[in-house]
């Protein structure tokens, strides 16, 4: 897009220019009712063929500025400054609003979910515990994810009624298989109706057990070092550096590991001080931030954070 084309104005903040369409800003004006905020000082500098602001960008200072009280210039200047920020800013509204995340579901996933996934979900949906299942929009994240990798192996830890379980073998080619692990046998009875009826079964193993001795006797085995593709964990938030060491081990470069519940459900408590966190979810929250810090600092994976189900995190092992 060219700056200097006089379809366009020039937005600079701190050491940001962003070019704004002269329509956008002739549709901001038109919104404008009384007051307007912009950052403080700014100033505004113009020629023939566009017009700038220079400011501080985002900042906590500020001035009010009372509509009438202003003249066409500074009015169109603080226009600019407001939707500046609406562009540098980041835009967080998938975890902020509910009504946005009903409709990614309702609009995105329902329509798509294969109907044995949907009767175990609304199975699940009864359960105490129902929170615990995979979120339907992270699941559908992780089937578009399998079905591009293709995985011959893959490894579950972790899980539950079985939602992604099943998603998995719905995804993964006819002669994949899947080794997945969980301490309760109960919940897995209640997915296994489904698993059965959708007639997958054949490709799951599943393994009644704690995850980390069981992930440690599979390492006794050289054969198992880099043998699967892809791998799902959606355990105890405690041993999630235990488990990311396993995987590092398991899965082979160039595979996939998802992590799940790195979001907390969109309540944020990774990101907001201590004080303010439910003192039952502070042990679990300072496990889960230094799991991200260890995330962040390996060079091992390559990482993306995405904002589905209650946060997903994805590695790729380079090395």
């Amino acid at each position: 897009m060219d700056q200097k084309d006089p379809r366009h104005k020039v937005v600079q903040s701190d050491v940001r220019v962003v070019t704004v369409p002269l329509v956008m800003v002739q549709q901001e004006l038109e919104e404008v009712n009384v007051q307007m905020h912009i950052a403080s000082p700014a100033t505004i500098k113009k020629d023939t063929r566009c017009l700038s602001i220079v400011g501080q960008g985002s900042t906590s200072q500020g001035k009010d500025f009372d509509e009438e009280a202003l003249d066409d210039d500074s009015l169109e200047a603080a226009v600019i400054q407001r939707m500046c920020h609406r562009v540098i800013k980041s835009n967080p509204v998938v975890l902020e609003s509910e009504e946005l995340y009903q409709y990614i579901p309702e609009t995105s996933v329902y329509p798509r979910e294969p109907e044995p996934l949907k009767e175990l979900r609304n199975a699940t949906a009864t359960h105490p515990s129902a929170v615990f299942g995979t979120s339907p929009d992270a699941g559908q994240l992780i089937g578009m994810l399998l079905k591009t990798v293709n995985p011959k192996k893959t490894i579950e830890v972790g899980v539950f009624t079985g939602y992604s379980l099943l998603l998995t073998a719905l995804s993964i080619p006819p002669y994949s298989k899947i080794v997945a692990v969980d301490m309760n046998g109960e919940t897995y009875e209640i997915g296994l109706p489904f698993i059965k009826k959708a007639g997958v079964e054949h490709k799951i193993d599943f393994i009644h057990s704690q995850a980390l001795p069981f992930l440690d006797k599979l390492l006794e085995d050289k054969q198992n070092e880099g043998s699967f593709e892809f791998a799902y964990v959606d355990a105890d938030k405690g041993n999630y550096i235990n488990y990311h060491e396993r995987m590092m081990k398991l899965v082979k470069v160039g595979g996939l590991v998802l992590y799940d519940n790195t979001l907390w459900g969109g309540r944020g408590f990774v990101a907001k001080p201590e004080e303010s966190v439910p003192m039952g979810k502070r042990e679990v929250r300072k496990a889960t931030i230094e799991f991200k810090k260890l995330l962040t600092t390996d060079h091992r994976v390559e990482i993306s954070h995405v904002p589905s189900g209650d946060g997903v995190l994805i590695c790729k092992r380079v090395s």
